[in-house]
């Protein structure tokens, strides 16, 4: 009796739901904006790291990630100020 990796229907479902819902996020923001939170958050990639790949210095990326995941946080803000009204 073997139990199996695979995630259960509803994990799979979830799973799914949560990529959907990240890029429709990831979309609001622009390519150059995405290239770097992906590779920030999903590839797990240290400010340091990406400061030298971006040749800035790592206050000024993470000023750009900030700027970047504001940009979707009031996106967010203003959906959820919808659906309440």
């Amino acid at each position: 009796n073997q139990v199996s990796d695979e995630p259960l229907p509803e994990e799979y479902f979830v799973q799914n739901e949560n990529r959907a819902l990240v890029l429709e996020l990831l979309n609001l923001v622009s390519p150059g904006e995405r290239d770097l939170l992906t590779s920030r958050f999903i590839e797990d990639m240290s400010y340091k790291e990406l400061a030298d790949i971006y040749e800035v210095n790592e206050q000024a990326l993470r000023k750009r990630v900030e700027r970047a995941l504001k940009k979707i946080q009031n996106h967010l803000d203003a959906t959820k100020h919808k659906k309440v009204e």
